[in-house]
Parts: C-alpha cells; sequence; structure tokens
C-alpha cells in the first residue's frame, strides 16, 4: 500500500496539468448571424389523476433571410389530443416564446424593447437584436413576424 501511494504521489508531481506550449492559437469566430428562428407555445395541461404538466406545442414557421431581416410566417398548428381548440385560440403574437439558432460562439441580446429568447415575449411589433460575434464584431437584426390560423 505505502508503494501505491509513492506511486500516485510520482505521477501527480511528474504529470503537468496545465500545458500552455505546444498549443496552437484558437480560431475567434467572426460571425454574427441568425441563422433561423423557431416559435412556440406552452400551456398547462391536466393528466388522469388531476396533476397539471407543461405541455408545448411547436409553431409552423417558414423563415425568410434577407441580409440583416428575418421574415418569420407563423402558422398554429390543427387541434389534436391536448392540443384542443380552446387553447389554439388563446395562441398570439404576445405570448409566444422564441428562440433563435445564431453563428458558433456568438451571443444574442434583446435591443430596443424586444423580448428575451427563450422567455414568452410579445413578437407583434418589429423587434430588433443584436448578434455579437466571438471577436467582439456584431450586427443589429431587424425582425418581422405574422402569425395566421
Amino acid at each position: 500500500m505505502k508503494y501505491a501511494h509513492i506511486i500516485f504521489l510520482m505521477v501527480v508531481l511528474f504529470t503537468p496539468s496545465c500545458i500552455d506550449w505546444g498549443l496552437g492559437e484558437l480560431p475567434s469566430y467572426k460571425e454574427s448571424e441568425i441563422l433561423d428562428l423557431d416559435f412556440e407555445y406552452r400551456y398547462t395541461v391536466k393528466n388522469d389523476n388531476g396533476v397539471e404538466r407543461l405541455a408545448v406545442k411547436q409553431l409552423q414557421n417558414k423563415t425568410v433571410i434577407s441580409e440583416n431581416t428575418i421574415y418569420n410566417y407563423l402558422t398554429i398548428p390543427n387541434a389534436s389530443g391536448s392540443f384542443t381548440e380552446e387553447i389554439v385560440k388563446q395562441i398570439a403574437l404576445t405570448n409566444i416564446i422564441g428562440y433563435a439558432d445564431i453563428s458558433t460562439g456568438a451571443i444574442i441580446k434583446p435591443i430596443e424593447g424586444a423580448p428575451e429568447l427563450g422567455e414568452i415575449g410579445d413578437y407583434s411589433s418589429v423587434l430588433k437584436y443584436k448578434v455579437i460575434a466571438a471577436n467582439g464584431d456584431s450586427k443589429i437584426w431587424t425582425i418581422y413576424t405574422t402569425l395566421t390560423n
């Protein structure tokens, strides 16, 4: 057992953990693009025992990207199962959740009062988001969204 401790100690002492030599420079991504936008509606349903659970319905989206502008044409799916006509009638641009696919290493921030992506928000007006690339370059995106049944 004593020899095992000595061997372990030798391995720990002679094995470098933070090598800073021999590593190439990592790429700094310069893209600040929004690649895709999707939207969903969240609602609660009760199971047979009366316990509520969260349900999510993806909204059908045709996205058109033109330079720094995105046009979203959302369609509400037909009612089926727990997604009833009553729930369909509650869906509006003011109570949906948006989320985006953006360039590698980039971050996205809402500006000028746009809703935070990933949270329930109001997408009924023209919105603007700033996408900041990993190298610090940024681009302002304008987003238009319409919803039909």
